[in-house]
C-alpha cells in the first residue's frame, strides 16, 4: 500500500515539472513593426524596421507588410518576405524599409499575415506587430507651436527694476551705486518651449549700460526686453550736442583707438580725460556716453569747450570722414544714406540712383575731396568732374550746330517757297496774256466779219 502510494507521488511530481518545461519552452515567434519616428513630416522620410524572433532556434518564415498606401509610399524594401537559415543557433533576423509620408494624419504599418517554423518545432505561434505613426505638414506644426514669447521674471540681483517688471512693459533702468564693475541679470519664460538669451553675469561701466533679454517663442517670434544699468558716477562731466545729453567716457577701457588716432589726455576743468589725437587731421577726440549707454567719438573743441560728432567711413582701403559741402555740382541735391547702419549726406543726382557724391577727409592722409560712392559694391574713389564737363561742352557744341543746321534749313525753306511763289505768278501772267491775246483776236475776227458783210 505504501509502495503503491510512493508511486503516485512520483507520478505527480514527474507530471508537475513536465508541465512546467513544457510552459517554459512553448514556443512561440514574434514579427514586430518599429519605426524611426512616431511623427513625421509630409514629404520626408522615415525608416521602419521588421523583426522576426522566437525563443527557439528559426528555420524558415514569411511575412506579408502592409501600409495604408494613401498616406505613405514605399520608398525601399519588399512588402513580402519568404527566408529561411541553414545555421542551428538563429533566433531573430530583421529587415529594414523606407517610406516617404505624402499626406498628413495617422499611417498604420502591419504584419497582415506570417508564418514562422522553427528549426526543430515546426510551426510556431505567431504574434504580429503594427506601428501608427502621425503624419503632419510642415504648416500643421508650425500652427501647433506655442507663441508665447513673454518672460515671467526679471530683475538685477539685489537691486529693484524701475518701473516693477510686468510681462508687457519692454524698457526698464536700474540705478547702482558708484564703483559697481559686475551685476547679475536674471529673468525667467512664462512657457518652457521658449528659449531665453542675455541674462547672467554682465559688467558694466561708469553711466549707462544697456541690455537686451531676447524671449523665442517655440513659433520663432521674438520678444525683446531692455535693461538700462545706470552706474552712477562720482562727480560725472556732462555734455549736450544737438540738444541730446551725453556723460563724457573717463576710462580708457571703454574706449577703442580710431584708426591712425594715438592716446592722449585733455583737461577738463581739473581733471585728466582719456582721448585720441591725429597728427593728420588735427582732431582731438573724446568718448561721450549717451543715456542709453552707446559711446561715439566727438571732436573736442577745448577752447570753447564744445564737442561735435566724428564718424569713420571705411571703404576698402580708405577711412573717410565726411564733412559739409558748401558748393553742391550742377545737378545734384543733398540726399540721406545709409552706410554700415549709419546715417550720412550725400549729394544725388537722383534719388534712386546707387552712386552718390561724398565730401569729406581721408583720415590716413589729411586731404579733403569730393568722392564717388558706389552703393552696390561700398566702393569711393576721387571724383572728377573734367569728363563731365567735356561731355556738357560737346553738349552744347552739338546744339549749337543743331540750330545752326535748323536755321540754314528753314532759310532754305523760305527762298524755296518764294522761287515757287514767283514761278506761279509768272506762269499766272502767262495765262492772262493768252487770254487777252485770244480775246483781242476773236474780237478783230469780228470786225473784219462786220466789215465784210458792209461792204457787200
Amino acid at each position: 500500500m505504501r509502495k503503491n502510494r510512493c508511486k503516485h507521488i512520483l507520478l505527480c511530481i514527474s507530471l508537475f515539472f513536465l508541465c512546467i518545461c513544457g510552459t517554459v519552452k512553448a514556443a512561440s515567434a514574434n514579427v514586430t513593426v518599429q519605426s524611426s519616428s512616431s511623427m513625421v513630416v509630409v514629404g520626408r522620410t522615415f525608416n521602419v524596421t521588421v523583426t522576426v524572433s522566437s525563443n527557439v532556434a528559426l528555420a524558415n518564415w514569411e511575412y506579408t507588410l502592409a501600409y495604408d498606401s494613401s498616406k505613405l509610399d514605399l520608398v525601399s524594401g519588399t512588402p513580402y518576405v519568404m527566408d529561411m537559415v541553414t545555421a542551428t543557433n538563429v533566433t531573430t533576423r530583421s529587415y529594414n524599409y523606407t517610406f516617404r509620408a505624402k499626406a498628413s494624419g495617422n499611417a498604420n504599418i502591419y504584419i497582415q499575415s506570417a508564418v514562422v517554423n522553427g528549426l526543430y518545432d515546426g510551426g510556431l505561434s505567431v504574434n504580429r506587430g503594427s506601428r501608427s505613426v502621425t503624419l503632419k505638414t510642415q504648416a500643421e506644426i508650425e500652427a501647433s507651436y506655442s507663441k508665447n514669447n513673454y518672460l515671467a521674471s526679471l530683475g538685477v540681483e539685489g537691486v529693484g527694476l524701475s518701473p516693477e517688471f510686468n510681462r508687457e512693459v519692454l524698457e526698464y533702468t536700474v540705478e547702482m551705486e558708484p564703483g559697481t564693475t559686475a551685476i547679475n541679470l536674471v529673468g525667467s519664460v512664462e512657457d518652457r518651449t521658449a528659449t531665453l538669451e542675455g541674462v547672467g553675469p554682465k559688467e558694466v561701466a561708469e553711466g549707462a549700460n544697456r541690455f537686451e533679454v531676447k524671449v523665442t517663442a517655440q513659433n520663432g517670434n521674438v520678444r525683446t526686453y531692455v535693461v538700462v544699468v545706470n552706474v552712477k558716477e562720482y562727480n560725472p562731466i556732462e555734455a549736450e550736442v544737438n540738444g541730446k545729453k551725453y556723460r563724457v567716457v573717463r576710462k580708457r577701457s571703454e574706449l577703442t583707438a580710431p584708426v591712425n588716432y594715438a592716446e592722449t589726455t585733455v583737461m577738463m576743468g581739473e581733471e585728466e580725460v582719456p582721448s585720441y589725437h591725429s597728427e593728420i587731421t588735427n582732431y582731438t577726440l573724446v568718448g561721450l556716453k549717451d543715456e542709453e549707454g552707446n559711446i561715439g567719438y566727438f571732436i573736442y573743441n577745448a577752447e570753447e569747450n564744445s564737442y561735435t560728432e566724428y564718424q569713420e567711413f571705411s571703404f576698402q582701403r580708405i577711412v573717410l570722414y565726411p564733412m559739409e559741402l558748401k558748393e553742391i555740382p550742377a545737378r545734384y541735391h543733398a540726399s540721406i544714406i545709409v552706410i554700415n547702419d549709419k546715417e550720412m549726406t550725400a549729394y544725388k543726382l537722383k534719388e534712386s540712383s546707387k552712386y552718390a557724391l561724398i565730401y569729406g577727409m581721408n583720415v590716413e592722409t589729411g586731404k579733403t575731396n569730393l568722392y564717388l560712392y558706389n552703393s552696390e559694391e561700398n566702393t569711393l574713389q576721387i571724383y572728377y568732374d573734367e569728363e563731365i564737363k567735356l561731355i556738357e561742352e560737346e553738349k552744347e557744341l552739338y546744339q549749337l550746330i543743331g540750330l545752326c543746321l535748323g536755321g540754314g534749313c528753314l532759310f532754305l525753306l523760305l527762298i524755296l517757297i518764294i522761287v515757287l511763289c514767283k514761278k506761279r505768278k509768272k506762269k499766272d501772267t502767262t495765262i492772262e496774256a493768252r487770254h487777252k491775246k485770244k480775246k483781242e483776236k476773236k474780237k478783230k475776227n469780228i470786225e473784219l466779219s462786220i466789215s465784210d458783210e458792209s461792204v457787200s
